[in-house]
């Protein structure tokens, strides 16, 4: 747990309960995000790291799911992360990058979780696709991999030690 003056941020990876996805509900129709209860359930199973405000409201979540990416022929976290509109621009998705990266990255030099080489992820934030124009994000450190079809910046961050 990573806590400061401001916000807590929470491992909850494989730790999932119903009073939590009822929570994480909340927060996602909330940020008008409305899924099917089933698949409600099945992502918030994917969920890392839960973000929380002085209140205790969440105020952030970030998700991975484990794909093949064909073109890489590799295994990677495919990952997300959602702020509260209200909570954006204050650093929160950076962070919860960095404990997502570090956390996985442990995982995989400790040979707890080689089942991924990395964290692939695809802007969806008009912003980021706009004014990220480094090859190496400097904040995050996701390499640029190209557009796909809808024009979105993909990115890829590899593990330390990681092997094609």
């Amino acid at each position: 747990m990573i806590t400061d003056d401001l916000l807590t941020i929470d491992n909850v990876w494989q730790k999932m309960t119903p009073e939590l996805q009822d929570e994480v509900r909340h927060f996602w129709q909330t940020n008008e995000i409305y899924l099917p209860q089933d698949e409600a359930i099945r992502r918030s199973k994917e969920i890392v790291f839960i973000a929380r405000n002085v209140e205790g409201t969440i105020i952030g979540v970030n998700s991975v799911r484990r794909i093949f990416i064909q073109r890489m022929n590799n295994y990677f976290y495919y990952y997300r992360a959602m702020i509260d509109h209200l909570h954006r621009r204050k650093r929160i998705a950076v962070l919860l990058t960095h404990e997502t990266q570090d956390y996985f990255e442990r995982l995989f030099i400790e040979e707890k979780d080689r089942s991924c080489i990395g964290l692939y992820t695809v802007y969806e934030n008009q912003a980021l696709n706009v004014g990220v124009r480094e090859v190496i994000s400097p904040k995050t450190k996701f390499i640029f991999l190209g557009y796909n079809a809808q024009g979105k910046q993909m990115r890829v961050y590899y593990f330390k030690g990681a092997e094609i």
